[in-house]
């Protein structure tokens, strides 16, 4: 409702709706992923945001976690479909398609899965046809690397397509 008269204070805003990604409540989880959508369009600088949300997708375990973990990498593809664009850093964006790649095949939790194919398709619209080519080439070359009879995999593979 504030318009530009929050810009000042998005800084403060998304510390706090990152931080609100760690809550026990499944609401407050989504909530925030909407906050933080809501003000990527006021926000200057998106890369220190990737880079805290990349570091929280990342190196978790355990059911309770993995909603956190979750709703992180949602949160990661809202900043990256709304604000991605304003990303300067030449880092920001490849580092959360490495981290969303990982997930995508490794995780044992399918919500999770699912939420890294999101941030793919994220990365990939910023980075254009040609990343978006060689990752889905090396998506569906990927049988070497890894066992298609395991379902977790297929599944993360036909999320990723």
């Amino acid at each position: 409702k504030g318009g530009p008269a929050l810009r000042a204070f998005v800084p403060q805003f998304q510390t706090t709706f990152v931080k609100a990604l760690q809550d026990q409540s499944r609401q407050v989880r989504l909530e925030s992923i909407a906050a933080l959508g809501l003000l990527m369009p006021l926000s200057t600088r998106v890369d220190p945001l990737l880079k805290e949300l990349v570091a929280g997708s990342l190196g978790r375990s355990g059911e309770q976690i993995a909603a956190v973990q979750m709703a992180t990498l949602e949160a990661l593809a809202v900043v990256l479909s709304k604000g991605g664009g304003k990303a300067k850093q030449p880092d920001s964006v490849p580092s959360a398609l490495s981290a969303s790649q990982e997930l995508v095949f490794e995780h044992a939790d399918e919500g999770v899965r699912e939420a890294a194919a999101k941030v793919m398709g994220a990365a990939c619209a910023i980075l254009g046809e040609e990343t978006t080519t060689d990752v889905l080439n090396r998506i569906l070359d990927a049988s070497g690397d890894y066992d298609d009879s395991n379902a977790d995999i297929r599944h993360g593979k036909a999320c990723a397509c």
